[in-house]
């Protein structure tokens, strides 16, 4: 009874959040078309990046952290020794802040495959993004 009532708790929860709709939108202005030349590298259900997007649905799914990893180099923002560049994303997304890039690097920088930090990176800027709807 009580595993119901915190499932039932922790959907609300999410239900009642989202990533501001103007930040989503430039996002997807500035990834463009790369959007779908990574979705069809990674092979990744474009469902799956929606649920990820618009309803906070962060199941894991290794084309879908393929996807991210793929976004992320072809924004050049991914360097070839897995680190990032952070003032090229700070200019290219400017709703990510510095600290909060350079959080998120350093939480995520020992982590040795590129799509796996690639999501957990964009996990970690994605849930300082959240508002409550």
């Amino acid at each position: 009874m009580k595993s119901v009532l915190l499932l039932s708790i922790l959907v609300v929860a999410v239900a009642a959040k989202k990533i501001p709709e103007e930040t989503v939108k430039k996002f997807e202005e500035t990834i463009g078309d790369l959007k779908m030349k990574c979705i069809e590298e990674s092979k990744v259900d474009p469902k799956r990046i929606e649920k990820m997007i618009k309803e906070l649905d962060f199941t894991e799914d290794k084309a879908l952290k393929c996807y991210w990893r793929c976004l992320h180099e072809k924004v050049n923002i991914f360097k070839a020794d897995g680190s990032y560049d952070n003032e090229l994303i700070v200019k290219k997304f400017p709703f990510i802040k510095k600290d909060l890039q350079e959080k998120c690097e350093k939480r995520h920088r020992d982590e040795k495959d590129n799509c796996d930090k690639a999501f957990k990176y964009s996990l970690c800027i994605i849930d300082d993004l959240i508002v409550e709807k």
